[in-house]
């Protein structure tokens, strides 16, 4: 990670004509008596990172020149410049030049766009929206904005679209499961109780079928006796015939006599 070298300033609010201040290290503090310039020099910072005027204690663009203010303005421009110096040595300048009403953008010298140097800055670590470069912004952000600035500076914000979506996907899915969790509960209630119905349905059947059994058997016996005389009168029936035709045949063999017949006569 790199870091800011330098800063030059000309004509900014109490910087008067072209000022240097810097190099400074990776860890730099800067100490002084009030109105030395401190905070006018950490609105310089933020100036040059394109930070919005009303955040650096004026009303208009132009009150950043020094002694707009008071009504005698140094120049009709001033402006800051930073340089950042990358871990290989490489450095960068960018600077914001007040122009009339309105502010320039350069990165090392070329006049851009506030997108393309917001970009540039973003590269860098540093966000604009998120003014994650002033710690001091962070303890003025009341808490209820605090999660949004978080948000900016970890860019997760860029994800809350993805993030919503699967939240909502995790949260159907969990009442999905919780369903289907209870309709399988209550699915195998449903056949324990089926499987309980069905086993005294053939308890029932059964006893019907042993009730029927002995009711058969409790016929059956009612039946034997007339069923056993009727078959005896059939077994019967032939002898008897066989009987009387046997009697027929030896009276008709015996001679007649018809005074043995009638006797007395």
């Amino acid at each position: 990670m790199g870091y800011l070298k330098l800063i030059e300033i000309e004509n900014f609010k109490s910087y008067k004509g072209r000022q240097i201040i810097g190099p400074f290290h990776k860890f730099t503090a800067i100490i002084g008596p009030n109105g030395s310039g401190k905070s006018n020099l950490m609105d310089a910072i933020s100036f040059v990172l394109a930070e919005k005027t009303s955040n650096l204690r004026v009303k208009t663009l132009k009150d950043l020149i020094h002694g707009a203010p008071v009504g005698k303005p140094a120049a009709n421009r001033a402006f800051v410049s930073m340089v950042y110096q990358e871990d290989n040595g490489e450095e960068r300048s960018f600077t914001r030049v007040i122009v009339g009403a309105s502010s320039e953008y350069r990165i090392n010298n070329k006049v851009v766009g506030l997108p393309e140097y917001s970009e540039e800055l973003e590269k860098l670590g540093i966000l604009i929206k998120a003014r994650n470069f002033l710690c001091s912004s962070l303890l003025i952000v009341p808490l209820g904005k605090r999660t949004a600035l978080f948000e900016e500076i970890s860019r997760s914000g860029e994800l809350a679209q993805e993030y919503d979506r699967r939240k909502k996907e995790m949260v159907k899915a969990e009442e999905d499961t919780q369903f289907n969790y209870h309709r399988k509960k209550n699915i195998a209630a449903e056949r324990k109780e089926a499987k309980q119905e069905k086993e005294e349905v053939c308890s029932v059947c059964s006893d019907i079928s042993r009730l029927i059994s002995r009711t058969q058997i409790h016929e059956s016996i009612d039946v034997c006796p007339a069923w056993i005389r009727h078959n005896n009168d059939i077994l019967r029936a032939p002898c008897i015939n066989k009987v009387n035709s046997q009697k027929v045949l030896h009276i008709a063999s015996v001679p007649f006599c018809f005074k043995c017949y009638h006797p007395g006569r």
